[in-house]
C-alpha cells in the first residue's frame, strides 16, 4: 500500500487529493496522520453523490437493486453493490488539518454538504466565485496554484 511505503521514506506526509480522489483518501486513510491535506473539489459525501444522480436519472434503490448495474446518460455506471457499501461506510472520522478549495458553482458537490464536512472536521475552505468543479480556466487554475503555495 502507498501510505506504508510513505512511512518507511518520510517521517511527514501530506495529501493532495481531487473530487473523488479525495473521497476514496477519506475511506483509505480515516486513522493515518498527515502534516497537512489539501482537497481540490473534493467528494466527501459519496452517498450524496450517488442519489443525486439517481434524482437525476429518474432511478429509485429498489430499481438498482433490482437491475444490480444501470448505465446513465452521462455515461457512468450504477451500481447496487457500491451503493450499499458506501451507505454502510460514511465518513465519521478525519482528524487532519484539511484545507479545501471549492467552486461556487460545483454541480457535483452542493456547498451544504461540503460546508457540513468543513464543521464536522474542522477543516479549512476557501471558495472561488464562478468556479466549477473541474478547475480549467487561466484565472482557476491561477487561485489554485496562489493556494498551494500558501500552504506549502
Amino acid at each position: 500500500m502507498i501510505i506504508n511505503e510513505s512511512k518507511k521514506r518520510w517521517e511527514k506526509r501530506q495529501l493532495f487529493a481531487c473530487s473523488i480522489g479525495a473521497y476514496f483518501s477519506l475511506r483509505a486513510y480515516q486513522n493515518e496522520a498527515f502534516e497537512q491535506v489539501f482537497f481540490l473539489s473534493p467528494v466527501v459525501n459519496m452517498l450524496r453523490l450517488l442519489e443525486n444522480m439517481m434524482l437525476w436519472f429518474n432511478i429509485t434503490p429498489a430499481m438498482l437493486q433490482q437491475e444490480k448495474e444501470i448505465a446513465t446518460p452521462i455515461g457512468e455506471k450504477l451500481y447496487w453493490d457500491y451503493y450499499c457499501d458506501v451507505k454502510a461506510n460514511p465518513i465519521c472520522h478525519w482528524e487532519n488539518q484539511t484545507n479545501i478549495l471549492y467552486g461556487s458553482d460545483d454541480d457535483l458537490c452542493e456547498l451544504d454538504t461540503i460546508n457540513h464536512f468543513v464543521k464536522t472536521f474542522d477543516a479549512q475552505l476557501q471558495i472561488v466565485e464562478n468556479g466549477t468543479h473541474f478547475f480549467h480556466s487561466e484565472e482557476q487554475l491561477g487561485i489554485y496554484q496562489d493556494c498551494l503555495k500558501s500552504l506549502l
